[in-house]
């Protein structure tokens, strides 16, 4: 998945818009989610302390009513006794005397005509019918006609409670209800949207609330007896028709939270996605390829020897050429570690071949920074000890770096553990007389710029003097980039040519496509060239 996004850049940063999209959306949903629980819950919270304050208030009323006078009941001085209590801050006004369910007496009134009867009362709030409640009386009787209130009794007398109110009322993409509720755990409806409160609490009477209404958020509180509950909703459908602008907003900065983290992140990506990145991130021994181009001995046409290339295999599968990760390499100062894996590698893979009559001559590209003796001896152990097999040849790029003197003691030092130093690239970057004088080499590779002069060029003119030059030296003399049939032959004319190497003899190729050539012996495009 990961490789189809980073072959399709635009196709990646759609998908990271919508991840950041649907993120950035689910962190805003979460947060308005959050608000209005927590909004439900304060609210809750705050009709639960109006409640209990009224609640208490009426504690203080039947307390107060626990310790009637000793006058006669109904009779002037009990009757401003009751008009005392019905003063205190409890919001309780009117009260009635009404001993075995009959009203006698009252606040208002004084003393009735007659003996009222106050009926069955609709519940009990506490067992044995004790504190029952009528819900919805008329007042006509207590002289205000047109309205209700509920009766709510307490010893021998009853309380004219107010209709019940929300402390704060709520905005309008809230529901609510108001319940009184019986010691049976009866639930009498009070006022609001009905079905609420059982759907808050998961009861089965929730079954009767509206469908719309049947999903969002909800938040419950009750006084401190339970007898008196509140439950509050924020149902999904009013929440969208009356929060339309609001959720419109929401979505508007999401998209902009996400186009913003795209443009953020995109650098980052294409960071992690780049050449550097993936190669760091998986230069190891399983991607690491080594490729072997045969060289031409052109004295025999038999094979000399295999030059060893590195590739670099991305995760894609795809074989990256040296120019392009070799730089990287440079850069990060791995280049011990590159060589270590190439020549680990090789070594498992050229063992596996079948041995020739004469031993491979095996050639590495060495770093001017890795030309130490002690190191290069301990590269190499594995290949020194099939000296039978394997001849080691170093392939070493001329360089400022490399001081003639000390570096001549370590191509000797090396020649008597048998291990030959070739310098690479002749005529190219610091080539110099003195570098073939001077360093004691064994051979000489000229640069393939030479090996691809066309005919008649002044580099093949050139070519031919840096052949006279290092003929005289009488070191060994490898051309690469022997492309064609024809310079093949001038090579061979020469007679001052030892080795060939390039396209026109063989391409760089595995080790189990080596396995025909070192039994034949021969490259077939070198015998057709003769």
């Amino acid at each position: 998945m990961l490789l189809k996004l980073r072959k399709h850049p635009r196709a990646a940063y759609a998908l990271m818009f919508a991840v950041f999209f649907v993120a950035n959306l689910v962190v805003l949903a979460g947060a308005g989610i959050y608000a209005i629980q927590f909004d439900l819950n304060q609210r809750a919270t705050s009709e639960a302390a109006a409640l209990n304050d009224f609640t208490r208030g009426m504690n203080d009323t039947i307390e107060a009513l626990s310790s009637p006078p000793d006058a006669e009941p109904c009779s002037e001085p009990f009757v401003t006794w009751m008009r005392r209590v019905a003063f205190l801050p409890d919001g309780i006004h009117e009260i009635i005397y009404a001993p075995r369910n009959e009203m006698l007496c009252s606040v208002s009134i004084g003393r009735f005509e007659t003996p009222v009867p106050l009926g069955q009362a609709d519940f009990s709030i506490l067992p044995k019918d004790m504190a029952r409640v009528w819900l919805n009386r008329d007042l006509a009787q207590l002289g205000f006609p047109g309205m209700a209130a509920t009766y709510a009794s307490a010893f021998d007398f009853v309380l004219v409670v107010p209709d019940v109110e929300l402390a704060v009322p709520v905005p309008d993409w809230v529901s609510y209800e108001i319940v009184n509720i019986s010691h049976d755990g009866t639930i009498w409806h009070r006022k609001g949207r009905h079905g609420l409160y059982s759907h808050a609490t998961g009861l089965p009477e929730a079954n009767a609330l509206d469908t719309p209404f049947a999903a969002g958020w909800s938040a419950t509180s009750c006084d401190l007896t339970r007898s008196t509950c509140l439950a509050l909703n924020a149902p999904f459908a009013l929440l969208i028709d009356r929060l339309g602008t609001i959720i419109a907003g929401g979505i508007a900065l999401a998209v902009l939270i996400a186009s913003a983290l795209t443009m953020l992140t995109r650098p980052l990506v294409e960071k992690a996605w780049s050449l550097p990145s993936r190669l760091l991130k998986n230069l190891s021994a399983q991607s690491i390829r080594c490729r072997y181009q045969p060289l031409l001995d052109l004295t025999t046409d038999r094979i000399w020897g295999v030059e060893v290339l590195a590739r670099w295999q991305d995760d894609d599968g795809a074989l990256v050429a040296p120019d392009l990760f070799l730089p990287i390499i440079v850069k990060h100062g791995l280049q011990r570690r590159l060589t270590r894996l190439v020549v680990d590698r090789a070594h498992r893979e050229l063992s596996a071949l079948p041995p020739g009559k004469q031993p491979l001559k095996v050639h590495f590209n060495i770093f001017p920074c890795e030309f130490d003796f002690d190191w290069m001896m301990e590269l190499f152990k594995n290949f020194l000890k099939d000296a039978s097999r394997f001849e080691i040849v170093i392939e070493l790029v001329e360089s400022d770096a490399l001081p003639i003197e000390s570096t001549r003691q370590v191509v000797v030092r090396l020649r008597d553990s048998g291990i030959r130093t070739f310098i690479d690239d002749f005529g190219e970057g610091y080539s110099s007389i003195g570098y073939l004088a001077g360093l004691g080499t064994s051979g000489v590779k000229l640069d393939r710029s030479f090996g691809q002069s066309p005919e008649g060029s002044l580099m093949e003119a050139m070519m031919m003097s840096a052949i006279e030059m290092v003929d005289k030296t009488g070191q060994t003399l490898v051309v690469e980039g022997v492309e064609t049939a024809s310079r093949l032959a001038a090579l061979k004319r020469s007679g001052k040519v030892d080795v060939a190497q390039g396209f026109f003899l063989s391409r760089p190729i595995p080790a189990e496509d080596l396995r025909p050539i070192l039994i034949e012996g021969r490259l077939w495009s070198a015998r057709e060239a003769a």
